[in-house]
């Protein structure tokens, strides 16, 4: 009998693991949770640009209120205004009636949406400053153009030497004129073919 026990026994073992890749294909032998997953690092994908544009508005009517008394700070709040929007300011400089700003634009905004911010906040900042400019507002538009960054020295030069450009003679800028500011306009829709209507040009 003891024999016989030991023979049911190993027989009942082989069949058990005979059975053993049936078991564990079965859905109901799977009640064990699995356990973490292992993280797999994949590469990302990534956007990359680098927009640089040279953006130019006047004062309306092309006023004189942008003077030596207020200039500088006006371009630093203005400059505070485009890096609020994401915007780093290489150039800035203007002269009585306009501005030139030579800046970065992100990917994820518009030029719109950061003209109309610098212009807004700038407006009331330069109302503040006293009686003189109570009544100083931006034009309604504005022009933007891009910029080759191979022409991106040249073109901060040229906003280093706005007053020459427009005054000639910088010991009393305030009272000369040497370019018009329409004039300067002009020659850039020109330069980028920029078709345009002087009667709506200027305001």
């Amino acid at each position: 009998m003891r024999g016989c026990m030991v023979s049911i026994r190993q027989t009942h073992a082989r069949d058990a693991l005979n059975l053993l890749p049936q078991i564990r294909r079965h859905p109901l032998a799977r009640r064990t949770p699995p356990g973490p997953l292992t993280p797999t690092l994949l590469p990302m994908p990534q956007s990359y640009s680098q927009i640089i544009l040279h953006t130019v508005f006047a004062t309306k009517n092309r006023q004189p209120f942008l003077h030596q008394s207020i200039e500088q700070d006006l371009w630093a709040f203005m400059e505070s205004r485009f890096s609020y929007q994401g915007c780093k300011v290489y150039g800035i400089n203007g002269a009585l009636d306009h501005v030139h700003i030579v800046h970065s634009l992100p990917r994820t905004t518009s030029i719109a949406k950061v003209v109309e911010d610098v212009k807004s906040i700038s407006s009331k900042w330069i109302k503040d400053q006293g009686i003189p400019y109570f009544k100083f507002a931006w034009q309604n538009g504005y022009a933007t153009f891009s910029v080759d960054y191979r022409d991106f020295a040249g073109l901060l030069r040229y906003l280093d030497q706005q007053k020459i450009h427009h005054y000639g003679d910088l010991s009393d800028y305030e009272a000369l004129s040497k370019l018009t500011f329409e004039e300067e306009i002009i020659k850039f829709f020109q330069a980028y073919g920029i078709d345009h209507h002087p009667a709506y040009l200027f305001q």
